[in-house]
């Protein structure tokens, strides 16, 4: 969490360092006639020159970071092994991967509301702001995390949902899965802006300027209370190994409605080769995730993100999905 420590590295003009002591008009940004708003924290500067080595747009690609590449390989490598049977097969995996994030989120939910300016985050995250309802994007990004935290129109629900027996009450099963996933919306949301209340307070900013939303909101937000934790080390890796099993879990669970739909649509000639099959298919996947993986994959990630797993895509799909069901299959 100390500028000093990137120097000639990852850390660059705009770093700022509020824990250092060294008020802000005294500051390198300050010196550079960079504003407090626009400085960023070390934790935000690591991850976007260490980590994502990003580039300045989408037009510079730049070469694959193989630190990242090692990752991704490990990612799909864990994937298959899960999943090579069938998700079924899998039952203890799955048990610990899901709930073993819901410990650690937790114990930071206790240890991130006791930061000076906790409350001020909760403030921000409960006070509605309704004239925001008049912009389509608010119903878009509701929709899409709506259906994406659910399952919805991704088929994932169908896949796991086959394995049921004929009997089986999936009404139960559905009415569970809609109240543990809104409690973990509210959950997690509470952890974030309480961190994000503390963030503002020492940056002396509104804590809607704090960071810059995205998908690496989770890597910028959660360091800066782990960092407080007592012994760092130990809970970073707790929180990394969580955010492993949070991202694995929802990896499991796509690919195995891709394998079950196409292998149920194909028995004869696929469920013979199910495992080679798989494997295949892990591998072709984890090449489509090279692009994602250069100094300008985080822009890719965000456009095939937007374009084509969520907004308005997703929420067309499982409009015509309605239809279909509603008005072709079930008249």
């Amino acid at each position: 969490s100390d500028c000093s420590k990137g120097n000639g590295s990852w850390a660059n003009e705009k770093c700022w360092n509020p824990d250092s002591g060294i008020p802000f008009p005294e500051s390198i940004p300050a010196m550079h006639n960079i504003s407090e708003v626009d400085s960023e924290t070390a934790v935000e500067q690591f991850w976007s020159n260490e980590v994502l080595h990003i580039s300045e747009g989408i037009d510079e690609v730049g070469g694959i970071q193989w630190d990242l590449m090692v990752f991704l390989i490990l990612a799909w490598f864990v994937t298959y092994c899960v999943i090579w049977k069938g998700l079924h097969n899998s039952g203890k995996v799955l048990w610990f991967s899901a709930i073993f994030p819901y410990v650690v989120l937790f114990i930071l939910c206790i240890k991130a509301l006791t930061l000076e300016g906790a409350g001020n985050g909760l403030k921000f995250l409960f006070t509605p702001q309704w004239e925001r309802l008049y912009e389509s994007q608010v119903w878009i990004d509701g929709g899409t995390q709506i259906f994406f935290s659910y399952g919805v129109g991704i088929g994932a629900l169908l896949a796991l949902g086959s394995y049921n027996k004929f009997h089986h009450n999936c009404h139960r099963d559905a009415i569970f899965v809609c109240c543990v996933n809104t409690f973990t919306s509210f959950f997690s949301a509470t952890v974030i802006f309480s961190i994000l209340g503390y963030m503002a307070h020492q940056k002396g900013v509104d804590v809607g300027d704090v960071v810059k939303s995205g998908p690496g909101l989770a890597f910028l937000v959660y360091p800066e209370v782990v960092l407080t934790i007592a012994p760092s080390p130990f809970w970073a890796f707790l929180f990394f190994i969580m955010l492993l099993c949070l991202g694995i879990d929802s990896q499991f669970c796509g690919v195995e409605s891709l394998m079950t739909g196409l292998v149920d649509n194909w028995p004869e000639l696929l469920r013979p080769h199910r495992k080679k099959f798989t494997l295949g298919m892990t591998v072709f996947m984890c090449m489509l995730g090279l692009p994602m993986i250069t100094r300008g994959g985080m822009y890719v990630f965000q456009l095939m993100d937007f374009y084509a797993a969520s907004g308005m895509s997703l929420l067309w799909c499982v409009f015509w999905q309605t239809i279909a069901i509603c008005w072709v299959f079930g008249a």
